[in-house]
């Protein structure tokens, strides 16, 4: 076999020439060999070209007035463009891509306003007047529509909560033809019905509306869940433009508490394409589903090659090191950084972007394995363990800084604030010295946390002269006074050094000049300090109950050697992230896989023979009667961007779904146990913040009205009754016989024919095949 072969799965002629293939947010051509063999990678976006006008635009009288708008929408310069708007439309000179690009320009504009700290409340009503100009002349026919237009008014209405206005923009376009609507368009609108809280049964039916509507490459049949790839090792031929319909359903199951339909809708796209799914199916799930899904589908993500935004991947390091305090044991908490850092190591070897706030994440996460509550003063038994702690975040901050990711002051204030927990005096002093040799100054927080660590550490001096850095901080400051939240902290600083007396003298020193509730602060100093006094404070210390950390409980020591070799072995884990992230060539998930131990997950997959889960997944993908195994086919040479054959990132896919659909039952069949349990002792019922029916926690774009379905209308799997399953669980085409009998078929000679192991057929079950009849008889649809 020759050393390189050049194999080239699209070329760029070709996929031009594809309308169906134009509207794909991840295109993809093989335009470079890595490793002796050729990648499928993203293509990236042309520039966008110069603004200009057709040769018949160049005759209107408002030809040089057409291009000044446009050069000022591609430029972003809103406010010119829209001085411009008036006389265009009255003139209806603006053509369909016109129309297109403002209305981009004002919903990229709200991101960009939603995304500053500052409210921006003046900037998004003027931006609200100008979405519902451009509505209005859209139903006046003043301008010419576009598909992706409305695309992006719906999206912005759903993005801004201005449900009302994007509601009646949705009706309105619903029964126009396609200028104003297509198959993305309803996803869009589904979408915003779902946050605005329509039914699940009423989205369901729009989906199924659109698939009728839009028929184009037998879109009906690929989206639908048992679907069959006739070709597992190629590229699908189903439009791309369907993933935004899909994406639409997908977010309405999850809103709604139907997360098995809304698994199966994301084991759709994967399943057509593999390593081109829009990240945003994947980010949903980071954001609304429990820890252990969440993390699963982060590493699906990454392995197809499609990371989460580092955005995600923050949500999702936050989310481990809250689930780390509560771990029972200090090996437990190692294993939730170690977890952490996989994840690192899949975001980075994906392509996903590392910002400082992975950094810090992780580096607290380093520090905060050890309760800092149940920690005696200066502890000379665990000086080896403290010193590999601070060695290792160390070595985390140099990996990263080759990495173009240099650490910021929230990086060092993490030190201050663990080393104060751990009574270490020598890393507060540390951190702060690193912090100025890195050319950055303590800001507000890192004034805080080094009075609040000098109390921890009882320090009493170093109390006083925290204080005074503060107060003269403070006094350069455009305030000229100090906040709240400082004095605060200097009565907890002060109580825990024992240094009473002090603050009570800063106290009559500033009385004059702060607000009431401020000076009701001096009355803490004078309550009894020792633990479990009859008294209530206005804070707790963590003597009395938790840590300040967060610990909910002070987990057990566990011995000092096998803990040193654990985080010895999270110092190896580091070194091998830096010598992939050293290397030019994208991590290969395929030769080298990653060991993902996702918190709480089911050991029944494990340990099923991958001869026959392989086997089994063969009998269902394939069609009955055509021959053709769902197996790689295609040039060993011909790999994904993650080093992947199509054919087996479809099985990988598959695998991981079955694994997210058996915790997703598992997780409702223990939330139901626990209403059960609450219901006959006669307590509140506490729901989680992902549990059907809970109206609570729910996506960042998503309102808090009229979401979720009453528990009382559940099925046992946590589907919603009234849904049916007109499209969760379709016929599937080319099968004329039963799921038993394919599950039989596929189980180990071992096994009893008469029945399907217990394994297979829950699988079938969650998927929603009929286990134990016989399914009517479909063909595949044939151009």
């Amino acid at each position: 076999m020759s050393s390189r072969r050049a194999i080239q799965l699209f070329s760029p002629a070709v996929v031009l020439a594809c309308p169906s293939a134009r509207p794909l947010l991840h295109q993809f051509i093989s335009t470079r060999t890595i490793s002796d063999r050729k990648v499928r990678r993203p293509l990236h976006r042309a520039p966008v070209p110069k603004p200009r006008t057709s040769r018949d635009e160049s005759r209107e009288p408002l030809a040089e007035t057409l291009l000044d708008f446009r050069t000022d929408v591609a430029d972003g310069n809103l406010s010119n463009a829209i001085e411009l708007y008036p006389l265009l439309a009255q003139n209806s000179v603006l053509g369909p891509g016109d129309t297109l690009e403002l209305a981009r320009l004002l919903h990229n504009r709200y991101r960009r306003l939603k995304s500053l700290d500052t409210p921006q409340t003046e900037a998004k009503e003027q931006l609200l007047g100008y979405v519902k100009r451009l509505i209005a002349d859209l139903v006046r026919r003043k301008i010419r529509p576009h598909p992706l237009a409305s695309l992006h008014i719906l999206s912005y209405c759903k993005e801004s909560q201005e449900f009302d206005v994007g509601v009646e923009f949705w009706e309105w376009i619903l029964p126009q033809d396609g200028a104003f609507l297509d198959a993305r368009t309803y996803g869009a609108g589904i979408e915003l019905l779902a946050y605005y809280g329509k039914p699940l049964h009423y989205l369901e039916s729009l989906y199924t509306q659109a698939l009728k509507r839009y028929p184009g490459a037998f879109s009906e049949y690929h989206l639908s869940p048992q679907a069959i790839v006739q070709d597992p090792s190629r590229p699908s031929i189903a439009p791309g433009s369907r993933l935004l319909l899909l994406q639409g359903i997908l977010t309405a199951r999850l809103v709604h508490g139907d997360w098995r339909n809304a698994y199966l809708a994301l084991d759709t796209a994967l399943r057509l394409y593999p390593d081109q799914v829009p990240l945003r199916f994947f980010e949903l799930f980071i954001y609304e589903r429990p820890l252990n899904e969440a993390y699963e589908v982060f590493h699906v993500a990454c392995r197809s090659g499609c990371p989460p935004t580092e955005r995600a991947f923050t949500t999702l390091l936050s989310r481990l090191a809250a689930y780390q305090l509560g771990c029972q044991t200090v090996l437990q908490r190692i294993d939730v950084l170690e977890c952490m850092l996989t994840g690192l190591q899949a975001h980075h070897g994906a392509g996903g972007r590392v910002v400082v706030w992975h950094l810090n994440k992780i580096t607290q996460a380093i520090l905060q394995i050890l309760p800092s509550a149940s920690l005696p003063l200066r502890v000379a038994a665990y000086e080896p363990l403290f010193k590999m702690m601070d060695s290792t975040a160390k070595l985390l901050i140099n990996i990263l800084s080759e990495l173009g990711v240099s650490a910021n002051t929230a990086t060092f204030n993490a030190f201050i604030s663990e080393g104060g927990k751990l009574k270490r005096p020598d890393m507060v002093a540390s951190a702060l010295q690193r912090l100025y040799e890195a050319g950055l100054e303590p800001n507000v927080l890192t004034r805080r946390c080094l009075l609040l660590a000098a109390g921890r550490i009882r320090d009493a001096a170093g109390v006083e002269g925290a204080w005074h850095s503060i107060v003269e901080s403070a006094v350069q400051s455009d305030s000229k006074v100090v906040s709240g939240p400082e004095w605060t902290t200097l009565v907890k600083a002060g109580i825990r050094a024992g240094n009473v007396a002090f603050v009570k003298e800063q106290f009559r020193k500033y009385k004059s000049s702060l607000p009431e509730h401020i000076v009701a602060l001096e009355e803490e100093l004078d309550l009894p300090t020792q633990v479990g006094a009859p008294v209530e404070r206005a804070y707790t210390l963590p003597e009395e109950t938790e840590g300040e950390s967060g610990d909910s409980q002070v987990p057990p020591m566990d011995p000092l050697p096998e803990i040193l070799r654990k985080l010895g072995g999270i110092s190896d884990q580091l070194n091998d992230f830096r010598n992939s992230a050293r290397s030019s060539q994208p991590y290969d998930f395929y030769t080298s896989p990653l060991n993902i131990q996702t918190p709480k997950k089911p050991q029944e997959i494990d340990k099923i023979p991958d001869c026959s889960y392989r086997d089994f997944y063969n009998k269902l993908s394939t069609e009955r009667g055509s021959g053709i195994a769902a197996k790689e086919e295609e040039s060993p040479t011909t790999r994904t961007l993650t080093g992947f054959t199509l054919a087996e990132l479809r099985y990988q896919n598959w695998k991981a779904i079955n694994e997210l659909l058996i915790m997703s039952d598992d997780a409702q069949a223990t939330e139901a146990r626990k209403v059960e349990q609450a219901l006959k002792a006669g307590k509140p019922v506490i729901r989680s913040p992902w549990s059907i029916g809970n109206k609570g926690s729910r996506s960042k774009l998503a309102s808090t009205r009229g979401m979720g379905t009453p528990a009382s209308h559940q099925s046992a799997t946590g589907v919603p009754l009234d849904d049916g399953d007109q499209l969760g669980s379709p016929s599937t085409p080319g099968a004329d016989a039963s799921a038993l009998e394919l599950a039989t078929e596929a189980a180990p000679t071992s096994e009893s024919k008469s029945k399907a192991p217990a394994w297979m057929a829950k699988i079938l079950n969650l998927r929603g095949y009929n286990v134990n009849g016989y399914r009517p008889t479909n063909t595949r649809p044939t151009a």
